[in-house]
């Protein structure tokens, strides 16, 4: 069980010794202590804790004495382990497996003696003085003791703070030297600004503040590209650029303090060099590391010094939110800094910065990029993919797509059709939505629209000029590419509309049932609920779902059923197509098409009295819809949509259409359908009601046709395929069944 070094074994053996020869029937904690003092390393120890050993041993020596002996215990019959003891050496062997070292040592136990209540062992350590507070120090500061060096001892050999910082950091003027850097391609003016900060008596600290993937880090190697070349100013000549590792930091650091220590120790290291310049990428995680309940002061009180020396120079580099959440909160160090803002490149910038580090890629990769396709890469990443920032998002494509063409081995030149595959998967919309060809699915769109939904070509028509203005890139940037709202009775089309439209787009659909967001609380679930509550960490159900899917068609069907704080959420959605979930993320709606389903003002359309006009009634339709919903929520709206009341001729290519969608699931199952055209009649002069919409078509198709062909489909003669006809007999469905003709 227990992976114990050999001198705490040789201890353990020796009190199992002692029991027995004393004829004890157990091996208590004290038999343990009496062991342990006849070990140099745990003398040496009590005694650096300012204890004596002889009163010690001579009190343990009593009480084992004192111990009840049992003659008639058998020879061969070997001493039991109190609870004490096995709760010793638990706790040692939990601290050596959590601290991550290999073997239990004597020390380990000693220190874990202190958990046993009512030891004698222990009360005799506390007689002399000793607790776990000053064990657990001496071993701290024997391990820190390599790693800690004198002052003196370093100016004689300077050979050892370089190894410090060679365990710590990376430098990056030595891998300058051996070409390792990716180029920097612009960023003059950031660099310039960089040197002035550089060149400075006091406050000689730089710090980059830009989003994650702008280029921070770059902009330093790229310093150190100059310095190389020997392009640099002359303050900067012979200067080594550092990196300091923090992982390798933090790694190993068991008690409080250590962190402390190893920081201490490479500050001391670079205060006796005036050539070095350190560079801590995200500074932010360095204020917060090696404290307790994230309090950063010791950490920045450490930093400090090293801030303001005239000597040590220091670069850090971190997000606008880290920033402005943790290190100007802390003013002593914050204003040891000069703040440079790296701002995302533009499209031509980031085009050019990819030219310069194709050649890179190309040698890795053993391929060519074209040039069409580094303009198509930076457009469609800086169009398609939201959550990310230039040029990093570019470099990451134009890697994958040269890795996609590695493993092929087919073509060798990427192409513009290449990086759309691969904004296809990443971005998560179909390949057909950024091909060229796009142009003759967006024409045919209403038509095929048309094909699909009866009756409603206004509703279409509003629909597809929406997208065209989205796709044509003349709408506004902020924007959804549309919200609308669909307002009429049940079963027009309203849901049947939004769904059409996705599957045409090849899109993903989103639906919420507003039902059931009835309740002010139950809104916290779109968005995520706030901290502290449960579910905070799994996100909200609509912000994660356009997350996951970014090109949607987003359906919040019945709308005047959720609760009205909902309405209030929706508007930054329709005004500037972000919507701020309960972490602070902001989800993007650019590409999401926003449609709200609503019954309000049904009733009135739908009464007209004889000699009234339907206008009229459409009018009260619309009041009832104004007096439901707010004027802020109707004047973001792209448009209203009045949903018209379906007809009898229509009903009747509402039938064709359910007969087709049946023919087509017989289809799959190798049934061939036909039906004669009096079936379509017969359903929509049958299943026609003005109230309920095409709903009951679908339930008389489901009921007389779908239900008398399951049970042939199961158990009768269509269960290894054949034919069914449908025609009108006696003014009721006529089927017929034949079989398969089997050969």
């Amino acid at each position: 069980m227990y992976n114990i070094s050999q001198t705490l074994q040789t201890a353990i053996n020796k009190a199992y010794q002692l029991a027995k020869v004393k004829k004890h029937e157990y091996l208590t904690p004290e038999h343990l202590l009496f062991s342990f003092l006849n070990d140099d390393s745990i003398t040496n120890m009590l005694v650096a804790c300012g204890s004596n050993i002889s009163p010690i041993k001579a009190d343990v020596t009593n009480f084992l004495n004192e111990l009840p002996n049992v003659e008639t215990l058998p020879e061969n019959t070997d001493p039991q382990l109190t609870e004490g003891t096995k709760l010793a050496l638990q706790i040692a062997y939990d601290h050596t497996q959590s601290s991550a070292q290999q073997e239990m040592e004597t020390s380990h136990v000693l220190i874990a003696l202190f958990d046993i209540e009512e030891s004698h062992a222990v009360y005799f350590l506390q007689k002399q003085g000793i607790d776990r507070f000053k064990l657990v120090r001496y071993i701290t500061d024997q391990k820190q003791a390599p790693l800690k060096s004198k002052e003196d001892s370093k100016e004689k050999n300077p050979k050892k703070s370089n190894s410090l910082l060679k365990k710590f950091c990376i430098n990056l003027t030595e891998k300058a030297e051996k070409n390792e850097l990716d180029p920097l391609i612009g960023r003059h003016d950031e660099l310039e600004r960089l040197n002035h900060i550089l060149a400075r008596r006091r406050k000689n600290n730089p710090l980059l503040i830009g989003e994650t993937g702008v280029g921070k880090t770059c902009v330093i190697e790229g310093l150190a590209q100059l310095i190389v070349s020997e392009k640099c100013p002359e303050h900067l000549k012979d200067t080594n650029i550092f990196s300091l590792q923090l992982n390798k930091l933090i790694a190993g650091t068991k008690f409080r303090g250590e962190f402390e220590d190893r920081l201490e120790a490479i500050i001391e290291a670079l205060s006796n060099h005036s050539n070095i310049i350190l560079f801590i990428d995200d500074i932010h995680m360095m204020l917060t590391s090696g404290s307790q309940s994230g309090n950063s002061t010791d950490a920045a009180g450490i930093l400090k010094p090293l801030f303001s020396s005239e000597k040590c120079r220091c670069i850090g580099a971190s997000t606008n939110k880290e920033y402005r959440s943790k290190i100007q909160k802390e003013t002593a160090v914050a204003r040891q800094f000069e703040s440079i803002t790296i701002s995302e490149p533009s499209i031509d910038e980031s085009i050019a910065i990819l030219h310069g580090l194709k050649q890179h890629y190309e040698d890795y990769h053993k391929i060519t990029y074209s040039d069409e396709a580094i303009t198509t890469c930076v457009t469609l990443s800086y169009h398609y993919i939201k959550d990310r920032f230039l040029p990093d998002k570019a470099i990451d494509i134009l890697d994958e797509a040269g890795a996609l063409l590695k493993l092929e081995n087919k073509e060798t030149t990427i192409l513009p059709s290449h990086i759309e595959t691969i904004i296809s998967k990443i971005a998560r919309i179909p390949a057909i939505n950024i091909h060229k060809g796009e142009s003759d699915l967006l024409q045919n769109l209403e038509n095929h629209l048309k094909e699909k939904i009866f009756g409603q070509d206004h509703a279409i028509e509003a629909i597809t000029k929406a997208i065209h203005l989205q796709r044509s890139g003349l709408n506004e940037k902020d924007k959804t590419i549309g919200s609308f709202l669909f307002a009429g009775p049940t079963g027009v089309g309203k849901t049947e509309l939004a769904k059409q439209l996705a599957q045409e787009l090849s899109v993903e659909f989103l639906r919420f049932d507003m039902s059931e967001y009835m309740e002010k609380h139950s809104i916290s679930r779109l968005i995520g609920s706030p901290p502290g509550y449960i579910g905070f960490d799994q996100g909200g159900q609509l912000t994660e779902a356009v997350n996951k899917h970014p090109h949607a068609i987003v359906l919040l069907d019945e709308i005047e059923k959720a609760h009205p704080d909902l309405i209030t959420i929706l508007l930054q959605v329709m005004d500037h197509a972000t919507l701020t979930d309960s972490s602070g993320r902001d989800v993007n709606f650019s590409h999401i098409m926003l449609i709200m389903t609503t019954n309000t003002g049904a009733r009135e359309s739908s009464q007209t009295p004889i000699g009234f006009k339907q206008t009229d009634y459409l009018d009260k339709s619309i009041k009832s819809i104004e007096k439901e919903f707010t004027p802020e929520f109707r004047n973001r709206l792209t448009k209203i949509i009045q949903f018209n009341p379906l007809q009898t001729d229509i009903i009747c290519n509402i039938a064709t259409k359910c007969l087709e969608e049946c023919k087509t699931l017989l289809s799959e199952k190798n049934i061939t359908l036909t039906y004669s055209k009096d079936v379509a009649n017969y359903l929509a002069n049958k299943g026609y009601d003005k109230k309920f919409g095409a709903r009951p078509i679908k339930r008389l198709v489901e009921q007389e046709i779908k239900q008398p062909l399951s049970n042939e489909l199961l158990f009768g003669s269509l269960n290894k395929g054949g034919s069914a006809k449908i025609g009108i007999k006696n003014k009721i469905l006529d089927i017929i069944v034949k079989p398969k003709e089997t050969k």
